[in-house]
């Protein structure tokens, strides 16, 4: 049994500015705490087509993913199914190409994206052609 003094329990706590999702996951967004949830590859190629990228993404992760293209020419989708998915954003820089990828979805199924597909998808774009030089 903990016992507390009478001066801790009637001192006034800061307010906490944390939205009810986070303090229900007593999640800090705080970034020395938590590693980036929105995985980023840099491959050593500038100029990376988008077609290039989702072909080397089809092959690393076969035939049970759907890659797509997106709205923009530097964007693509891979669902495996209907309620798990990432998207791809392209963005050159300098002599190599970066590739963000977060989860699809909304609220918690999008952070359990964050942590599963996005995190396959980028670990394939790592080991694909794209990465070698």
């Amino acid at each position: 049994m903990v016992v507390r003094e009478p001066s801790e329990l009637s001192r006034p706590r800061p307010p906490d500015h944390r939205s009810s999702v986070q303090r229900a996951l007593c999640v800090r967004m705080s970034p020395r705490r938590l590693p980036r949830l929105m995985p980023t590859v840099t491959v050593p190629r500038s100029e990376v087509s988008r077609d290039e990228a989702m072909e080397a993404v089809r092959q690393q992760l076969g035939p049970e993913f759907k890659v797509k293209p997106g709205g923009h020419d530097e964007v693509f989708s891979v669902e495996k199914g209907t309620l798990t998915g990432a998207k791809v954003h392209i963005k050159p820089n300098g002599g190599s190409t970066q590739f963000h990828v977060h989860g699809t979805g909304i609220i918690i199924g999008r952070i359990i994206n964050e942590l599963g597909i996005a995190r396959r998808v980028a670990s394939a774009i790592s080991k694909s052609s794209l990465a070698q030089s």
